[in-house]
């Protein structure tokens, strides 16, 4: 696993969304049929069209805000003007940690978020910022049907 550590303004992302819940089972399940509806619509089409700023793809967004308001995001980071019938999502300035997983061998978002957070963070005195994690798919992709090509976790140095 690569990892590189950036400092990025605030992402514009636009996009669609669905609602998740706390249950990680019952959002294992509805993450796959959120993209498997979406590729096939006019609505994924322009998020693709929309992917101009990094991160470059199209992105999948966990956006967990409280336990109500609990999103995941197909969208695409823009400066754009937002189509009808998408909507925005702005991601604070931060400090990213990129987790790039090796070009010969394919791997899951929950594979490197695992080890982003059991191996990246206990090795470099940074924690995990809980901001929306981001999955970055190549634009001519499947979304989860292709191989991931990066996450981007928000990190803050640790407390001492």
């Amino acid at each position: 696993m690569r990892y590189q550590i950036c400092k990025k303004d605030v992402i514009r992302l636009v996009g669609i969304k669905t609602r998740l819940t706390e249950e990680h089972e019952k959002n294992m399940v509805k993450i796959p049929l959120f993209w498997k509806q979406t590729i096939e619509t006019a609505q994924f089409r322009q998020i693709c069209g929309l992917a101009e700023q990094e991160p470059y793809g199209v992105l999948g967004v966990s956006a967990y805000f409280d336990p109500q308001h609990i999103f995941y995001y197909i969208a695409a980071a823009t400066g754009q003007p937002v189509p009808q019938g998408l909507e925005e999502l702005y991601l604070p300035a931060a400090t990213w940690c990129v987790a790039a997983k090796s070009p010969f061998r394919s791997t899951t978002f929950a594979n490197l978020f695992r080890d982003f957070y059991f191996e990246y963070l206990p090795s470099t005195g940074m924690a995990y910022a809980a901001l929306p994690d981001i999955e970055v798919y190549p634009p001519e992709g499947r979304g989860t049907e292709t191989s991931i090509r990066e996450a981007w976790f928000a990190v803050k140095q640790a407390d001492r």
